[in-house]
């Protein structure tokens, strides 16, 4: 089965979001602003499974993401930035090694139950694109702050997140939209549901398995580095690397 076009929709419609913006609006929290340009590599991890053969290499500063947080911690490697974006309560579960050590970035979309997993840390509040209703949220309620783009999962949120934070150059771990042949879909433990898997095969041949929400992911960080003209390493061996062969940035 070659690489299918696919289209997998956002969770949670409009209102219900709507109720999880104003309750973080509620928190007097400060909003995430730009930031100057860093010198340097940004590691960003991701919490894709090739992230257990990977994460011995990690170097701060470091930005993770989802259960990449606990993960990572655990490992005595404390994120320099967090971020999150699922509106979805489940989310709360995968930040149960908070650190005063670590900023956390935190959509103003995310469930209540989050902001109080980060009670009483550094947390700052950012805005991203949903559709039409959050860029009419945005341009009334905080026009001065940056609206981030990306794409479907909280990984690609997050690359445009690093440029807020002032960073052009990148070094991925756990990104990479495709499974183990074992089945495990994540480095470790996950408290969402794991996800239908099916096999696809890339340009060079070979075959992943990987889900809908993953291919969709894949194509849109693929038109990322291709439309971002920064040095980039991708580490592990995943879906996403494989897409990128022909163009991934030998970086130093």
């Amino acid at each position: 089965m070659l690489l299918p076009e696919i289209f997998s929709p956002g969770v949670l419609n409009w209102e219900d979001r709507l109720r999880n913006i104003e309750h973080a609006m509620s928190l007097g929290l400060p909003e995430l602003e730009v930031r100057q340009e860093q010198p340097g590599f940004l590691t960003l991890a991701c919490y894709g499974p090739s992230l257990k053969q990977t994460y011995r290499e990690i170097t701060r500063p470091l930005l993770s993401v989802s259960g990449a947080h606990d993960f990572l911690i655990e490992r005595g490697r404390v994120p320099t930035y967090h971020v999150e974006a699922d509106p979805r309560p489940h989310k709360a579960g995968m930040l149960t090694k908070a650190s005063d050590q670590t900023e956390y970035i935190i959509s103003a979309m995310c469930h209540p139950s989050v902001f109080e997993a980060l009670k009483g840390r550094n947390v700052k509040i950012f805005h991203y694109e949903n559709g039409p209703e959050s860029q009419w949220w945005h341009a009334v309620n905080s026009p001065n702050t940056p609206l981030i783009g990306g794409g479907s999962t909280v990984g690609l949120r997050a690359l445009e997140v690093a440029h807020v934070l002032g960073f052009r150059a990148l070094d991925i771990h756990g990104m990479d939209s495709s499974f183990e042949k074992n089945g495990n879909q994540w480095a470790g433990s996950h408290t969402g549901r794991p996800k239908d898997a099916f096999p696809v095969k890339a340009h060079t041949g070979r075959t992943f398995w990987t889900s809908t929400l993953m291919v969709q992911a894949a194509r849109e960080a693929v038109g990322f580095f291709k439309s971002h003209n920064i040095p980039v390493k991708i580490r592990g061996d995943g879906l996403i690397r494989e897409m990128m062969k022909p163009q991934l940035r030998r970086a130093a």
